[in-house]
């Protein structure tokens, strides 16, 4: 994981890590490389609130991007959830549908 070059943040609970986000950041866009959770911490709200800590974390974002398999309909769900919009369509050389979906931050004026 270290020499990913992604920032990562993990949702612990009781000391036992149980969810984790890595994004990378580049100039006002911050896209989401992965977001995992226990499979036995399923529909907690584990991957939502992953979701909103890289917000918080860092400030300054314009536009958040991810991808994710076209039928991982849990997945386009939780992120229409907050904000996301499906902005395109990637086919992969094996076939693969990607979808990815962007959010726009509104900084807060100042």
């Amino acid at each position: 994981m270290q020499q990913t070059g992604e920032q990562f943040l993990i949702f612990q609970q009781e000391g036992q890590i149980l969810g984790a986000v890595a994004y990378v950041h580049t100039n006002d866009t911050l896209e989401i490389c992965r977001l995992i959770v226990s499979p036995g911490h399923f529909r907690q709200g584990i991957a939502g609130r992953l979701l909103e800590a890289v917000e918080d974390v860092e400030p300054g974002i314009k536009h958040l991007l991810v991808s994710t398999a076209e039928k991982n309909f849990p997945a386009i769900s939780l992120y229409q959830k907050h904000g996301y919009s499906i902005t395109q369509q990637i086919v992969l050389p094996d076939g693969l549908m990607l979808v990815q979906l962007h959010k726009q931050v509104r900084l807060e004026q100042q």
